[in-house]
């Protein structure tokens, strides 16, 4: 009896995980267009590409002037974290997506700032 009542249960989650898992990546994966306020007061503008294939999140971010690496992404539902390089500077991003938008913070050397970025449709 304990046996079918733990193959239910087993059964049961193999139903519910790649569903929640699927809800979750659908939150971040896409293309962002971002923008992230500098030192000085202006505006940083680039592309975040994020994917989700073989249970493995990646992304690209890209600009006018070419492609920058990006590393250490991390997806905790809403949350995402990742590095940048740009130029030589890293930079660390940390942001909160609701729905097709994102906010928050990246921080790199001594500067500081807020970004913000839109899902495409």
């Amino acid at each position: 009896m304990k046996i079918s009542a733990l193959l239910v249960l087993l059964a049961a989650a193999a139903l519910v995980i790649p569903r929640t898992a699927k809800a979750e990546d659908a939150a971040v994966v896409g293309v962002w267009d971002c923008v992230s306020e500098t030192p000085d007061g202006g505006e940083y503008k680039f592309t975040l590409t994020v994917k989700h294939e073989d249970g493995k999140f990646t992304a690209t971010a890209g600009t006018d002037e070419g492609n920058m690496p990006v590393g250490d992404l991390t997806v905790d539902g809403d949350d995402v974290s990742f590095k940048a390089t740009v130029g030589d500077q890293d930079y660390t991003v940390k942001i909160k997506v609701s729905g097709a938008t994102f906010e928050g913070k990246w921080s790199g050397g001594d500067d500081s700032g807020a970004i913000k970025g839109s899902k495409h449709a």
